[in-house]
């Protein structure tokens, strides 16, 4: 007979069953060194805060190099002034990807003869020279200044300001120069690349009958579902229904090539010149000395007017528009831009970032030009014959030749290169005129005389030149 176990017996057995238990469940001691348990969480908030006590390193805690042993960073080269987004190519990256692509070749080719041709005659008694010597000797001074004190490279364009300036007061109220003016980026030429891409799909068939049946939301009780009747079940071949054949294979989409616009990257910066020089836009340049290239009825001041209309159209497809005012807020007075500075753009840029600027700004200063007297746009204002517009054509190629042309002047503290723009096929040749250091009297004068040259030439020749065109352009939008 057994014998039965007392309270206090049970209570004994459960208190050393329980303990048992409870040791087996005790973890062993974390060695030395090793990060500390985590709390008791579920299994997600284990593992995260185990991970959180492990050290930064990316290495074994077990690896003999993990300690006092520098970790490997890589270097990267700065990135070019161009724009602060390092993912804009660098100067010559630049040339190659984007101005190769809009055909603006810089630093073109060209012989000393054709390079002299480039610059703009001056006429006995046409220049200053008197003048010429105190602005060349003002712009020599400052620059040394300049350089004694390790000035950047935008406080040099402040002296070649005021030299432009002194040197427009032969010409008062016929030119105007403007720092630092962001112009219009419809003017910028588009980049265009290559894609091929398949064929667009052709329209689908129509679906047979017995499709439309079993689509419909009343189908027929023999057809619903397709299930097989007696006579199908019998051999293989008869399985396939035959009043539903399978839909025929899509012809292989053949794939073509077009173009389209490049993404950003490849897109040319939106010019911001230093210095803008042009044709000034105030009432007494419009108005003085109109009557050799005015008519009754249109007068210089309406041309003007007529101008601005022009260029508050852009935008609007249903409007005839003409862009003459480069800058983004205008009017600014200053209309069909000639002369361009572009300094190096920054401490870690070069002064081919400067000419990449200038190369596009000269392209969009053409364009200006070329959308003035260009046949197309006179052929597009005014239905003329074909032999009507070839003639028209060659006469108004052959009187713009001289005219077609723009400047721009690239700066490294005192080294100044000066180049011509002339159009070229689709695109822009960037011909090298002369290299000039400013810090030696001689060079500044030979640079303010260039420069002299060119003024002159912006308020006579090319001023006379855009009267003319501006009357032709109106007279062609009111008879046509």
């Amino acid at each position: 007979m057994m014998k039965r176990g007392s309270a206090d017996d049970d209570d004994k057995a459960t208190t050393r069953s329980g303990t048992h238990k409870r040791r087996r469940q005790l973890q062993p001691l974390p060695a030395r060194g090793s990060p500390e348990p985590p709390p008791r969480s579920n299994a997600i908030d284990r593992v995260s805060a185990w991970l959180d006590c492990l050290p930064e390193s990316p290495r074994s805690l077990a690896s003999s190099d993990a300690v006092d042993k520098p970790q490997d960073k890589t270097v990267f080269d700065p990135p070019s002034s161009l724009s602060s987004n390092p993912n804009k190519p660098r100067s010559q990256n630049y040339r190659a990807q984007v101005l190769r692509r809009l055909e603006i070749r810089v630093d073109a080719d060209a012989d000393d003869e054709a390079r002299q041709r480039l610059l703009p005659p001056i006429q006995d008694g046409g220049l200053n020279e008197e003048r010429i010597g105190e602005v060349a000797r003002e712009l020599y001074e400052s620059a040394r200044e300049l350089l004694e004190r390790a000035a950047v490279n935008d406080e040099w364009t402040v002296p070649l300001s005021r030299a432009i300036q002194s040197l427009m007061r032969d010409k008062p109220d016929q030119l105007c120069c403007l720092p630092d003016r962001e112009w219009q980026p419809a003017l910028k030429p588009v980049t265009y690349i290559h894609r091929i891409a398949p064929s667009p799909p052709s329209l689908p068939q129509k679906r047979s009958s017995t499709t439309l049946a079993a689509d419909s939301p009343h189908p027929e009780p023999s057809r619903n579902l397709g299930y097989p009747t007696p006579d199908q079940t019998q051999s293989p071949v008869q399985s396939q229904p035959a009043t539903n054949p399978p839909p025929p294979l899509a012809p292989p989409r053949t794939p073509f090539l077009h173009l389209e616009p490049a993404p950003a990257r490849l897109q040319p910066k939106t010019p911001r010149p230093d210095l803008s020089v042009g044709l000034s836009d105030s009432d007494a340049a419009w108005t003085t000395d109109e009557k050799p290239w005015t008519r009754p009825g249109l007068g210089g001041r309406d041309v003007k007017d007529i101008l601005v209309d022009l260029q508050h159209a852009a935008g609007h497809e249903d409007r005839m528009t003409l862009i003459t005012d480069p800058c983004v807020a205008s009017p600014s007075g200053l209309r069909f831009p000639f002369l361009i500075v572009e300094a190096t753009p920054g401490a870690n840029a070069s002064i081919a970032d400067a000419e990449n600027n200038a190369a596009v700004a000269a392209a969009c200063a053409l364009r200006i030009l070329a959308e003035l007297s260009s046949p197309e746009r006179a052929a597009a204002v005014k239905k003329e014959p074909a032999s009507e517009q070839k003639q028209s054509a060659e006469r108004g190629a052959e009187a713009s030749s001289m005219h077609m042309r723009c400047f721009s002047l690239t700066t490294d503290g005192p080294m100044h290169v000066l180049w011509a723009h002339t159009p070229a096929g689709n695109g822009s040749h960037m011909v090298w005129l002369g290299a000039y250091r400013v810090t030696h009297l001689a060079s500044a004068r030979d640079l303010v005389r260039s420069l002299a040259r060119i003024l002159h030439w912006g308020a006579g020749d090319l001023r006379d030149w855009v009267r003319h065109q501006c009357v032709q352009y109106i007279d062609r939008i009111l008879s046509g």
